[in-house]
């Protein structure tokens, strides 16, 4: 049996491990405490009834499979965990990992029912978490080890609250790190490009005073289908945004240029 059919067999397939609505600990409407068995205690980030986010004082191993106790004043559960993702989170005095992982049976407990649908965020968020799966592996070392981390705090920003066009904007820096002589900028049918030093991706254009390789490319690709996905993201917050304002009709924030204007905001507030 395959990994797909074997995950089908037991009630959630793959696709679906990550549309699970999250629920943060302190937002539980009882409390839960999560442990493994042999192994130091370790703390619950957030939970839903398709996997969890566990922050431990150790690492797991790619694809690793561990019993997950969860414990409510209710209840008393253990539920096979499969990891899906494990990177360093904190180091404060000693190193704190953070561990994404996924249920292989549904998890019941109160306030984690699938409901109400997904929202763009956690569209997002479950798109960027497969992408991070498909290219696990791909590259152990290099440039594209640390891309695939990079992508892990992504995740992690997403679901802290950062702005989705400021993550972008750290993408790019990140690459540019990566390449120091790499210019980024939307595509333009405009110019001559380099066929060894340049390439196109989701809508940008990538040049460099260097060769780039197929290695290179493979970051690069996956770096634009990122910052494409971002910047969509934050195209929607912004109308979703606006929509509220116009039916609430609010007036648009004031940008204060001058003491004229800082008079004049002062006169109508």
């Amino acid at each position: 049996m395959d990994s797909k059919s074997e995950a089908d067999s037991k009630g959630i397939k793959a696709s679906d491990r990550r549309v699970h609505r999250r629920v943060d600990t302190a937002e539980l409407p009882v409390p839960a405490r999560v442990s493994i068995p042999n192994r130091p205690a370790i703390d619950l980030v957030d939970l839903s009834s398709g996997g969890a986010l566990l922050e431990l004082p150790f690492q797991l191993q790619p694809d690793a499979r561990v019993s997950l106790r969860v414990w409510t004043p209710e209840q008393k559960l253990v539920v096979p965990f499969k990891l899906l993702r494990c990177y360093v989170a904190a180091i404060k005095g000693r190193v704190r990992y953070h561990a994404a992982g996924a249920f292989e049976e549904t998890l019941a407990l109160p306030g984690l029912a699938d409901d109400a649908p997904p929202t763009p965020l956690e569209r997002l968020i479950t798109t960027l978490e497969t992408f991070l799966q498909s290219t696990n592996g791909s590259d152990a070392t290099g440039t594209a080890a640390g891309f695939h981390q990079l992508i892990a705090w992504v995740i992690d920003g997403l679901r802290r609250g950062d702005s989705a066009r400021l993550i972008a904007m750290k993408i790019k820096a990140h690459l540019a790190q990566q390449f120091p002589s790499l210019a980024i900028s939307p595509a333009s049918d405009t110019g001559n490009q380099d066929a060894k030093s340049s390439a196109r991706f989701f809508g940008y254009d990538f040049k460099s005073r260097e060769i780039l390789t197929r290695s290179d490319r493979r970051v690069l690709r996956a770096g634009a289908q990122m910052i494409a996905l971002l910047d969509t993201h934050a195209r929607s917050e912004m109308t979703a945004s606006n929509h509220w304002q116009h039916q609430l009709h609010l007036p648009p924030p004031m940008i204060v240029h001058n003491i004229a204007d800082w008079d004049q905001f002062r006169q109508s507030a």
